[in-house]
């Protein structure tokens, strides 16, 4: 529910005191045009919004305006041409951030959370932050931009609260769970919230084999591709190297089947994808 409408999400984020954009929503295409018409008319000269459709729209549905006849347009795919479908049953329109995207994955049991390391993925659709969004161009990992500190303050602002809020809302929440931050002059700020998608779990449960250690020695913690933590209070803590060899990508269906792909990454040449299915 938290990547499946984001209206439950900011609501969500609002009443925890999460660092996160101000915004509207709105059922009605026509309610969304008048409010910004309203509060910024042609005159201006920036419209610093984004204009997302409430549901899952593969990573398309959010649209990074600059005026106001790009706000309306988005509008009007969303709520009016329905290109989304019923993703767009509600618009969300939220004040435009500014800074650098980073995004960090945590493993929760709904209590208790761990959090693996930051990375910076890309989004547009073209060189130079250019373009359409999209599901995702690449990413790297580590990343400089979030260190020891960040992450820190990354667990306590956001992370934790976000856990401890969807405990007392009776939806607690048990998984892999990613938050898309912004980087902001004033800290880390959240924009998107992803919890539901197998691939995650898939991909975070088959590949922490190669890339978890305890302290001190390593040790392959799982054997199947499908595996649940369970955190012991005072138990023994693990990290994550950052030489793993590769990752493991299983996609899952409902029929039970599913497909694997490996990836790898080679320095010399960029990026080396071997796919096995």
């Amino acid at each position: 529910e938290l990547e499946g409408s984001k209206v439950f999400c900011k609501n969500l984020l609002h009443t925890a005191n999460v660092p996160t954009a101000s915004y509207q929503t709105f059922r009605r295409a026509d309610d969304a045009t008048r409010y910004i018409k309203d509060r910024y008319p042609e005159s201006h000269d920036s419209v610093p919004v984004v204009v997302k459709a409430d549901g899952l729209a593969s990573g398309k549905g959010v649209i990074v305006c600059d005026t106001q006849r790009d706000a309306l347009d988005a509008i009007d795919r969303i709520g009016s041409k329905r290109e989304f479908g019923e993703a767009g049953n509600h618009i969300v329109i939220e004040e435009r951030l500014f800074g650098q995207e980073a995004s960090v994955l945590a493993i929760t049991d709904g209590t208790t959370i761990l959090t693996l390391p930051a990375a910076q993925d890309h989004k547009p659709a073209y060189d130079g932050d250019k373009g359409p969004n999209t599901g995702g161009m690449g990413a790297y990992c580590p990343t400089p931009l979030v260190d020891d500190a960040m992450i820190a303050k990354i667990e306590s602002d956001i992370l934790v609260p976000v856990v401890h809020a969807m405990k007392r809302a009776r939806r607690p929440f048990k998984g892999v769970l990613y938050a898309g931050l912004m980087i902001t002059d004033n800290g880390p700020e959240l924009i998107a919230l992803l919890d539901s998608d197998p691939r995650i779990a898939a991909y975070v449960f088959g590949h922490i084999h190669h890339a978890a250690q305890f302290e001190g020695a390593r040790c392959p913690l799982l054997s199947a591709p499908s595996t649940c933590f369970q955190f012991a209070q005072g138990g023994t803590r693990f990290g994550v190297t950052a030489d793993a060899p590769g990752c493991r990508v299983l996609d899952l269906y409902d029929d039970g089947t599913f497909t694997a792909s490996v990836v790898r990454a080679d320095v010399e040449s960029h990026v080396d994808l071997s796919q096995f299915r």
